[in-house]
């Protein structure tokens, strides 16, 4: 068995006061607003007074941010209270354990909760919402809607016995037992009513499988029905004898959906065609009937939780009267964003790719496909929640993890999705940094065989197949990034290079792309030329278009050429090709060294401390840039040094004002550092300085030759 260390190791990587309604008002369905009958014991007195002043008459006329309905919460508890432990687990998480820095409010439905619940939908109920909130939430920039989703720890609702199908509830979730019906109901109504079938279906060929009846691998021919299996390797997690714990459970997980066969990277993958088959990791997810995914898991022996181990969420029962009211549990989409599978690059590509997704987390199962979204401890009428084709929910609906465009997800990859992808990615982390590219390339691969097709060279965007044989202008558009630090939990890491690959590629770096900056109308094009490496080792050089020529074009079979940035699998020494030779408009200019941040930046008013590239005239703005952490040449330690040099930068091109083409404001460039090894430069910042039109009337651009790597 070939270990996944040894292939590709998963890696480490303001208060609203409102007069409530004393007298309940009582809805025809159920009884459930009365306050507590004295036999029952789940909710002491001040508890029990909370539900009797809940009004569905008021809660049309409730704002987004629900009605206050405790301006303070009283710090004793009564043990036996489940209302009293759902406040105090709440404060708990909000790190406010005093109870008068919280309220409790009354949330509309319709109103409050439209990110998952259609938004003023007519023919949908209203149903009541509790939740213990921090004073002063509703007082900060974000909307409503932003807060509720991302800030509010849990919700109280009904758990409705017979929901009506225009209502959502609550749904009970057991410690050790998934609930099948919501896993069948979702993956059902997904395989009938949307796109997502053709999209699963839309690879033809075989794959191999591994059938866990007869324990045995088998190439089967597709369309074929299986499960694929996302999860994180860790660090340092070796495989034993004995079958992995998350192999284990999607094993039971697929017999309890009577689905035959699984395909799992450590099992399914031969090392002899290692790169045939990661070139193909995208189609493999994307042509799986159900991708399943340990969320919650740190390593292959973790296990899904529901499954082997038990879940940790302490889902709040309070009956009053007949009726049940249950605990939402925490947003499955904010724990599987705080995940360590969230933070890898492997398994990035691996859910941008699934048809559907069915994600464990340490509380609940949450599925997503390309057209819904859904969890378990939630009722949601699915007709009433979708359009009325049933091929997708309204935009109105809580927005999906991943960025796939759910309007047609047959047609989710194209031009405007490139630097989506790149980006999302990038913030991710991978510990062999020779896979940078490999673990992104199924992605790119399938950008380059739909209709509003993508090439990339190297990992760059290539605008069409037409610009990029004909003209420069599409390498000099791939290379117009800005890069930025990556986050863990929020603490941002430098910015530092992989030697694996050219400074010209994202690919060659260790941080997060921010941006790519220019448009097919206003690149800095005259006399522009670019001429490639021709192969490793050599001094001769091809045009842009004789390279392209040579090699079939844009209808090469780049897989196989290391031209594509995508060499052998093997490959850990740092490349020292291909290199580009770029003739285009050069200009220097001199660095300065802020050490406290001033108010002098047009695009984020606050600049940082650090070092800037000075402007030309009064009329423009320095610009702050991130040199890498591990080049102790660009160190601040280093600042006077670096200042007192000129340093070239390359004209990519500009960012001229709204219906003023002609301008040449903000100027996209490449800052450069010479080698030190042979003659020739490396990227070592690129980005917009904050210089208006008119800047090269005092600045000297030339037309020069110079070499990258």
């Amino acid at each position: 068995m070939l270990r996944r260390s040894e292939r590709i190791k998963k890696t480490k990587a303001s208060n609203t006061t409102t007069t409530l309604r004393r007298k309940p008002q009582i809805r025809s369905r159920q009884s459930m607003y009365h306050p507590r009958r004295r036999e029952d014991t789940f909710l002491c007195e001040p508890c029990a007074t909370i539900f009797s002043e809940i009004s569905v008459r008021g809660l049309f006329r409730a704002p987004e941010q629900g009605i206050v309905i405790r301006d303070s919460i009283s710090s004793t508890k009564t043990e036996t209270c489940s209302m009293c432990h759902f406040i105090e687990r709440n404060l708990e998480s909000y790190g406010t354990p005093n109870g008068e820095a919280a309220e409790i409010r009354l949330f509309s439905s319709r109103k409050s909760f439209f990110w998952l619940y259609q938004k003023y939908k007519k023919d949908v109920e209203t149903v009541p919402l509790l939740a213990v909130v921090p004073k002063g939430l509703f007082a900060q920039k974000e909307t409503p809607k932003d807060l509720i989703r991302t800030c509010i720890s849990e919700f109280l609702m009904p758990a409705y016995s017979d929901p009506s199908s225009t209502s959502i509830s609550s749904n009970k979730v057991l410690e050790q037992e998934l609930n099948l019906e919501f896993i069948n109901k979702c993956v059902s109504y997904c395989e009938d009513h949307h796109a997502c079938r053709r999209l699963q279906n839309s690879y033809k060929g075989s794959i191999l499988l591994y059938d866990y009846k007869r324990q045995k691998k088998i190439l089967r021919s597709l369309p074929c029905k299986y499960i694929a299996l996302s999860y994180v390797c860790g660090e340092d997690s070796p495989i034993t004898d004995s079958s992995p714990q998350v192999i284990a459970d999607v094993v039971k997980v697929a017999e309890m959906l009577k689905i035959d066969y699984i395909w799992v990277d450590t099992l399914c993958i031969n090392p002899e065609r290692l790169q045939e088959q990661l070139n193909s990791m995208h189609f493999i997810y994307k042509n799986a009937y159900l991708t399943v995914v340990d969320g919650a898991g740190h390593n292959i022996h973790h296990g899904l939780y529901g499954v082997s181990r038990p879940r940790t969420g302490k889902q709040t029962r309070i009956r009053v009267n007949s009726q049940l009211w249950l605990s939402t549990l925490n947003n499955p989409q904010l724990l599987i964003e705080c995940s360590t599978w969230m933070t890898r690059r492997w398994t990035y590509q691996e859910a941008v790719g699934s048809a559907r997704l069915l994600i464990f987390t340490e509380e609940q199962v949450y599925f997503e496909c390309k057209g819904m979204r859904s969890w378990e401890s939630l009722h949601i009428p699915l007709d009433s929640h979708h359009r009325k084709d049933r091929k997708a929910c309204p935009d109105s609906l809580q927005e999906p993890i991943f960025c796939q465009i759910t309007k047609q997800p047959e047609e989710y990859f194209d031009l405007e999705d490139f630097p989506r992808y790149i980006k999302e990615y990038t913030k991710r982390f991978m510990t062999e940094d020779h896979y940078a590219l490999n673990a992104i390339k199924g992605v790119l691969v399938c950008l380059e065989s739909k209709r509003n097709y993508v090439y990339s060279f190297w990992g760059l965007p290539l605008l069409s197949a037409g610009e990029a044989s004909e003209f420069p202008v599409a390498l000099l558009t791939g290379m117009a990034w800005t890069l930025g630090p990556r986050n863990i939990n929020e603490s941002p890491i430098p910015i530092t290079r992989n030697n694996l690959f050219p400074s010209w590629t994202w690919a060659g770096w260790h941080g997060a792309v921010t941006s790519f900056g220019l448009t097919s109308l206003n690149h800095y094009a005259n006399r522009t030329s670019i001429r490639i490496q021709e192969k490793k080792g050599s001094e001769d050089s091809l045009s842009w278009q004789e390279f392209w020529n040579k090699l079939g074009g844009m209808q090469m079979n780049r897989q196989m050429t290391w031209s594509a940035g995508f060499g052998s699998s093997t490959q850990t020494q740092p490349y020292d090709y291909p290199w580009i030779d770029l003739e285009t408009g050069v200009f220097e200019v001199k660095l300065a060294y802020f050490d406290e941040p001033r108010l002098v930046e047009v695009i984020d008013c606050i600049a940082l401390s650090g070092f800037k590239i000075m402007p030309p005239d009064e009329r423009s703005f320095p610009t702050h840039i991130d040199f890498p952490e591990d080049d102790l040449e660009l160190h601040h330690h280093n600042k006077i040094e670096v200042c007192q040099q000129f340093w070239k930068c390359v004209m990519l091109g500009y960012q001229p004002e709204i219906g003023s083409r002609r301008e040449k404001t903000f100027p996209m460039v490449i800052l450069l550092k010479p080698r030190k090894e042979c003659e020739g430069y490396e990227r070592v910042w690129g980005g917009r300085l904050a210089w208006f039109d008119g800047w090269d009337k005092v600045v000297e651009i030339t037309n020069e030759r110079v070499r990258l790597y």
